[in-house]
């Protein structure tokens, strides 16, 4: 017996907000966190009301430092008819790069990608960004193209909600965890467990120095239920120039997560074990 499904859902809707590249090389729109350190900023307008509802994002951060400094930052995504009334559905997206535009910040060369996140964003609102820095006034850019009107959206999931596990609000950073070296995964450190029940994660790796330890990084994630760490996949990759990071992907790894089930993330370098890494997990939860 043959079980038809419905095909996959064939969008109809595209909209950008990174068309209009500035004279510096730099794409989408400019965040600037909160002139207080690790204090969220106000709200940025990144789409304009949509006309259809959309389902899935390409996220780029670029421009979110200077060469050889130590410039983080994490952004929220909210929906909302304007900047007073914004409701969260997205939050603590890592969005630091420490590479200047040159050296491989922008939107074809480097800076912080997140593959086809799904992230529901109804019709008629808007999207809406906001930041966070570890250095007052920091700004960063956000580009986001998104796809919406499937013709089957009964067969795409409508992901209301991405929490973060295991950042730190206070510092701007995220939970330590030691890389492998060589290219040998190191040890499964606890990020910490969902509020939610989840159907997607995806995860980001960053470091709290100003000088790199390896050129190459891969993270994964696991879970650990049993005190026997489960492994996801490999969801994020990390690039450096010997100084300082310039370029991130992370991707998403499909699996149901129950609620208060152990998160955990490990890397690997291609150089000595790095005690300077940091990550954070995000959580995807329907609605």
């Amino acid at each position: 017996m043959t079980l038809l499904l419905p095909a996959p859902p064939v969008f109809g809707y595209f909209v950008t907000n990174d068309d209009s590249p500035s004279a510096a090389n730099t794409y989408g729109t400019t965040i600037t966190a909160s002139g207080s350190t690790n204090t969220k900023g106000t709200w940025v307008a990144v789409h304009a009301t949509v006309t259809y509802d959309l389902y899935l994002h390409n996220i780029t951060f670029s421009s979110g430092g200077v060469g050889n400094a130590s410039a983080r930052s994490q952004v929220d995504l909210g929906i909302g008819p304007d900047a007073s009334n914004v409701t969260v559905i997205c939050e603590n997206l890592v969005a630091d790069n420490s590479g200047t535009t040159g050296a491989g910040s922008g939107w074809l060369v480097g800076g912080r990608f997140y593959a086809q996140i799904p992230l529901y964003v109804p019709a008629g609102t808007q999207l809406w960004a906001r930041s966070q820095s570890n250095t007052a006034s920091q700004t960063v850019r956000i580009a986001v193209n998104s796809w919406g009107a499937p013709d089957h959206p009964e067969s795409f999931p409508k992901i209301s909600y991405i929490e973060s596990i295991g950042e730190s609000l206070g510092t701007t950073t995220g939970t330590s965890i030691t890389s492998g070296a060589s290219g040998a995964l190191g040890t499964s450190t606890s990020l910490g467990t969902p509020t939610n029940n989840l159907c997607a994660v995806f995860y980001a790796m960053s470091s709290d120095t100003t000088t790199m330890a390896a050129v190459g990084y891969v993270g994964a994630l696991t879970t650990d239920a049993t005190a026997t760490v489960q492994e996801l996949g490999l969801c994020a990759t990390m690039n450096g120039n010997a100084s300082e990071e310039v370029r991130h992907s992370s991707t998403v790894i499909w699996c149901d997560i129950p609620s208060g089930q152990t998160i955990g993330g490990r890397m690997s370098c291609t150089g000595t074990a790095d005690a300077t890494m940091w990550g954070i997990a995000y959580g995807c939860v329907r609605g």
